[in-house]
């Protein structure tokens, strides 16, 4: 069967053709050949666009369900590390080793100033809008400086290798 190209085509030929000579019988089998292959070749076009939009339809619910399921997991990993975290805490256990897998706690810091008003002016960086510059207050505080406004928390996280 021809393409949707060639067809297109050969209307496009038997237009010109039409313009410039008569009407004949040939012509109009022609003509009414090329239409009922337009018209085939359309309503395959058809039945495979709506497979495609099914299809895609389909994957688009599939892509929904895998991010609940992503987190869901998530939040069990979360959920799971917490937990843990909590019970190697209290037994003040820092890491748990076995032949296949290490399971130690990492302490990790970030810089917080919550208040941009009780900081010295040499610890806002001055963009748009104000933000502390954590970076400097970090190394404030390191070097044993009083930073009022800003502090150093701890967090502690599980880490699996």
């Amino acid at each position: 069967m021809k393409t949707l190209s060639e067809i297109t085509k050969a209307y496009l030929e038997l237009s010109e053709i039409l313009a410039e000579e008569e009407f004949t019988q040939e012509m109009e089998e022609l003509v009414d050949l090329n239409e009922r292959e337009f018209q085939i070749k359309a309503v395959g076009y058809g039945y495979r666009l709506e497979n495609l939009s099914l299809d895609a339809n389909a994957i688009d619910e599939k892509i929904k369900r895998l991010q609940a399921l992503k987190k869901s997991n998530d939040n069990v990993i979360d959920k799971m590390k917490g937990y843990l975290l909590y019970c190697m805490d209290i037994r003040g256990i820092e890491k748990v080793s076995s032949p296949t897998l290490t399971i130690s706690t990492r302490v990790s810091y970030t810089t917080e100033a919550p208040d941009l008003l009780l900081l010295d002016k040499k610890f806002i960086v001055e963009t748009i809008t104000k933000r502390a510059d954590k970076i400097a207050i970090k190394k404030a505080i390191d070097s044993g400086e009083n930073v009022t406004g800003g502090w150093m928390e701890k967090h502690t996280r599980i880490e699996i290798k």
